[in-house]
């Protein structure tokens, strides 16, 4: 199972997203500070060997670059985001109706700046909002049922309210709040003041350049 290191208690002392655990990892605040935990959780995904999906509306990828010859997609449009949550709505569902072992394989959902795929009633055209509907329905079935088929979500968003917004949430999560100071994480329980990781993209890509799963 991933442990995925993401930032370190003043004392040191790291602090990890574990999947058994959490299903969603969910990082708030602005783009430009949440995307060093996301890195950092990515590449570990990633070097384990799992799928992983990106998708990045805002953004179109570019703080994730280190990880494009890995992602099994990324999507950087409305309709291809469509495309790949259907994609991953479809596996869930399919581990569902058939059964799921511990040899199908984990995948992971990234979606940075979530809210982007909510739907806007002040500029959504129905066509749009008709899409952004079927993406939140999907992704809400994603995020209730996926944990029990090995399907997990990293998800970031300005606030977490925005977030509350999809069907069915909040999800089972692990939370980091990223503000211009301090990031505290909440696991449920309480809440703790962390340093977030700053990975190196360069050495996350050499790292998945020489990584080689064992069979």
């Amino acid at each position: 199972m991933t442990t995925a290191p993401f930032g370190r208690l003043r004392s040191g002392k790291a602090i990890t997203y574990r999947p058994d655990e959490d299903h969603t990892f969910v990082v708030c605040g602005p783009a430009n500070r949440v995307k060093d935990p996301v890195r950092a959780v990515l590449g570990a995904v990633l070097n384990d060997g799992h799928t992983a999906h990106l998708i990045d509306l805002p953004g179109k990828g570019k703080s994730m670059t280190f990880a494009a010859n890995h992602l099994t997609s990324t999507a950087t449009t409305l309709d291809e985001a469509k495309n790949t949550i259907d994609t991953v709505f479809a596996e869930v569902a399919r581990r569902r109706r058939d059964g799921f072992s511990e040899e199908d394989p984990a995948i992971y959902l990234t979606v940075l700046s979530a809210e982007a795929l909510l739907i806007d009633n002040t500029a959504d055209d129905h066509e749009v909002v008709s899409t952004k509907h079927s993406i939140a329905v999907n992704l809400g079935y994603i995020g209730v049922v996926g944990y029990d088929y090995g399907v997990h979500l990293i998800l970031t968003a300005e606030t977490d309210d925005q977030l509350h917004r999809f069907p069915g949430a909040p999800f089972q999560s692990l939370t980091a709040h990223m503000d211009d100071v301090d990031a505290v994480v909440n696991d449920g329980v309480e809440d703790v003041i962390f340093e977030p990781a700053h990975p190196n993209p360069d050495i996350l890509r050499d790292a998945l350049e020489t990584f080689h799963p064992t069979s």
